[in-house]
């Protein structure tokens, strides 16, 4: 991802009369969404003027594909517009900010910038807290002063810095003794399909998959098959600096995710869009792109009676948070786009966030008002190993609906990534195997422990899964799928009860 991004602060941003005050966000510097419901020559009236003031000037109008709203009874996203803005010709000018455009279109029409959005940057929320990049890794840490803005603790100096240390929660790699659990699943007929949307599986003996023929590699289960599209962080080594050997934040965060889902439900069929890359983060419009096309396909896999084509569950550990919480609910275009996979089916299970804020986190925050005709968005916070305290770093509030463990949890990593590997000064050149102390950035051995809501999402994931399995397959009509994942929903618990 290569865009323009800043971050609003919500001690100097600029705020049109008569508007509430703003909380910080992330967005693209140079870009507005605008809501197909609006008349765009109306929107590019009424910006024109403001821009031009500015010294601005619209530089490009995409409409990209829009969903056939027909398709799907009450869909309620139904595409965007995208505005990209450019500094004039004719004079210097600061460079454009799509959070000034927005309040000078509010001051000539607030009805009309209701409309009009900011197209966040959506971001990865993995454990790892170093004094400086919380939540906002590839954000917070790149500018100064501003890790603070989250409202939380995560990023400041009072932030849980233990669970970011090998042995108290922080990432390490382990052993683990235990064969893929996929192998000892019976023959199935049917099985519930987990879709996650991150960094992608990298290369691990738990996840097999098919070559460019169709064919397994030899010796691999079908029943360990993942399915993954696209190329993302866990494809590459992770590491993000060859001249220092510094592995990347975010390596293997979508198989760490992954090998979650297939301990608690390993009869789950694993999906993997890979959307994320070392930054671990994403446009808000990228993510509204992708949602929208699993709506239409989970439609189509409906309308053809294709089974093996539904989507059950589809786990988050993205988030952002919106610069107006109060209008977040029903302005915001994820809301509408998760709503629409709730009436076809799907459960959406997301992350609620790492910075110990009640400020809520989206789209976990959208489980604060469910829709009355679909399933809603479960949002997971974090507890401790010991079933019973949550994890200090772990968003929390009203909005929050489950707790499961997300701290020092044991899972997958890509067996590619080692970013050092250096041979012990007491051996080299002796003929012999070398001897070391444990290499925190040698994951070759394809597990670890890690930190963070991020790894709590998976684990409910894979319980609506299990629960789902235990329900077994329904007619293919949206109305019984939404039945069936509200038995499903019924099932969990708030908070994981432990061994009893």
């Amino acid at each position: 991802m290569n865009v323009p991004v800043r971050v609003l602060d919500p001690v100097t941003a600029v705020i049109a009369p008569g508007q509430s005050a703003v909380g910080s966000t992330a967005y693209v510097a140079d870009r507005l969404l605008v809501d197909p419901s609006a008349d765009l020559d109306v929107v590019m009236t009424a910006l024109a003027p403001a821009l031009a003031e500015l010294g601005w000037m619209v530089a490009s109008v995409d409409e990209p594909r829009r969903t056939d709203v027909k398709q799907v009874a009450r869909r309620e996203y139904r595409g965007h517009v995208t505005l990209t803005i450019e500094q004039g010709k004719e004079r210097l000018t600061t460079v454009p900010d799509a959070w000034v455009a927005l309040q000078h279109l509010a001051l000539a029409d607030p009805r009309l910038a209701a409309l009009v959005h900011l197209d966040h940057l959506v971001a990865a929320c993995p454990g790892y807290w170093d004094g400086i990049a919380g939540y906002w890794d590839g954000i917070a840490g790149y500018w100064d002063g501003i890790a603070g803005y989250w409202d939380g603790i995560a990023g400041s100096s009072q932030a849980p810095a233990e669970f970011g240390r090998p042995g108290f929660g922080g990432k390490a790699p382990v052993s683990l003794v235990i064969a893929d659990p996929a192998r000892s699943v019976p023959p199935l007929e049917w099985a519930p399909v987990v879709v996650m949307l991150d960094t992608g599986i990298g290369p691990h003996p738990w996840f097999p998959r098919r070559d460019s023929s169709g064919h397994l590699v030899a010796g691999a289960d079908e029943r360990s098959v993942v399915t993954v599209h696209g190329a993302g962080a866990d494809d590459t080594a992770g590491v993000s600096d060859p001249m220092t050997g510094t592995l990347d934040r975010l390596a293997g965060h979508g198989t760490f995710i992954a090998g979650i889902v297939r301990q608690v439900c390993p009869a789950a069929r694993l999906v993997s869009y890979a959307m994320l890359g070392s930054t671990g983060s994403l446009t808000e419009s990228e993510l509204l792109d992708r949602l929208s096309r699993l709506v239409d396909d989970q439609h189509d896999a409906i309308a053809a009676g294709d089974r093996d084509r539904l989507v059950d569950v589809v786990s988050l550990s993205i988030g952002y948070y919106h610069e107006k919480p109060e209008d977040a609910q029903t302005d915001a275009l994820l809301s509408k786009v998760l709503r629409d996979l709730g009436r076809v089916g799907v459960v959406v299970v997301a992350a609620a966030g790492n910075d110990a804020t009640a400020r809520p986190l989206l789209p976990a925050g959208f489980a604060a008002a469910p829709a009355r005709d679909g399933l809603p968005v479960l949002s997971v916070g974090a507890q401790n190993p010991n079933f019973d305290d949550i994890s200090l770093f772990s968003n929390g509030g009203a909005w929050v609906t489950h707790h499961r463990r997300g701290a020092a949890i044991v899972s997958t990593l890509p067996i590619r990534q080692n970013a050092s590997g250096q041979e012990s000064t007491l051996t080299r050149g002796s003929g012999h195997r070398a001897r070391a102390t444990i290499d925190r950035d040698d994951y070759r051995g394809g597990f670890g422990t890690w930190s963070g809501t991020s790894f709590a999402a998976p684990v409910l994931a894979g319980e609506v899964a299990a629960a789902l399995l235990d329900l077994g397959p329904v007619a293919l009509d949206p109305a019984a799928l939404v039945a069936r994942g509200e038995a499903a929903v019924k099932r969990l618990s708030p908070l994981e009860r432990g061994f009893q």
